[in-house]
């Protein structure tokens, strides 16, 4: 004798049970999502009231010119020559603009100032070819630093063993 198939009633019970199931998990993720994500938010607001100078780049399409020793910082902050020399440690980031990441180079140098430049500055690709040949640094970084998508990142890319402030 074949075993008896169930019932629609019982079907229906053992859908709603899966579904419970299947909502407490996700209620469970996007909670620890939250978390992570407003974790995140704070460590950020303290880096920027400490003045750590790493985020909140403004998405502006400027010009850096490249000298023969470095380059000159664009607006909207003051202009100012930055000589490779100069240079301690070299970071990469993303910043999270809503519809698209911005990446963002940060320069400490070896009196302690920070120089964010973001890649919708013009001049770019030179200032990212001259910095990975003069610091031998892999091109590769500029794939690495964008995945995952929309995920915050933040990597160094060279740091002077002898130079640190």
């Amino acid at each position: 004798m074949a075993a008896a198939s169930p019932s629609l009633i019982e079907n229906i019970a053992l859908f709603g049970v899966v579904a419970a199931a299947m909502y407490a998990l996700w209620s469970l993720a996007e909670g620890l999502r939250r978390r992570r994500r407003r974790k995140w938010m704070e460590e950020t607001a303290r880096k920027i009231l400490a003045g750590e100078g790493r985020y909140g780049v403004e998405p502006l399409i400027v010009d850096l010119p490249l000298t023969d020793d470095g380059f000159v910082t664009p607006p909207p902050g003051r202009r100012e020559e930055v000589r490779w020399e100069q240079v301690v440690e070299i970071d990469t980031y993303k910043e999270d603009m809503g519809s698209s990441d911005l990446i963002c180079l940060l320069f400490t140098l070896a009196d302690g100032r920070r120089v964010t430049i973001h890649e919708q500055t013009s001049g770019w690709m030179p200032l990212t070819e001259e910095m990975e040949k003069r610091f031998g640094i892999d091109p590769k970084w500029w794939w690495d630093i964008q995945r995952p998508t929309f995920a915050q990142k933040f990597t160094v890319l060279w740091r002077s063993a002898d130079k640190m402030p």
